[in-house]
């Protein structure tokens, strides 16, 4: 198991904290936590997972030109992205414009591109 406490990620979204509970519940190892995601004017770099009692190390990267005010910040992704042969994709709903989405893929399908 995985020390109980998420590592620090410098400017990642507050329901990264909901990834503890999250990991302790899983039965796969190494699965990536859906509800790690990084704040406005960030996008992820790596997926937060717990495998062998460790926790990734992934980080939110400032996403040139984001951080220009309220009025200069790109809306939300409106909907549930359809990707034919994929998990649910319902915890990428909302996600602000330009933010990347973990796509995994059911048994016996792989993902064919990034």
């Amino acid at each position: 198991a995985c020390p109980p406490d998420v590592p620090t990620i410098h400017h990642s979204a507050s329901s990264t904290s909901h990834c503890s509970k999250w990991a302790s519940m899983q039965a796969t190892p190494g699965r990536p936590c859906p509800f790690f995601a990084c704040e406005d004017g960030y996008e992820p770099r790596g997926t937060l997972y717990c495998l062998g009692g460790n926790w990734a190390n992934p980080q939110c990267i400032e996403t040139f030109g984001r951080r220009l005010g309220d009025s200069a910040r790109a809306s939300s992704c409106d909907g549930i992205p359809n990707v034919e042969n994929s998990r649910d994709l319902s915890i990428c709903s909302g996600a602000p414009r330009g933010s990347v989405c973990r796509v995994s893929c059911l048994p016996g399908y792989v993902r064919s591109s990034d």
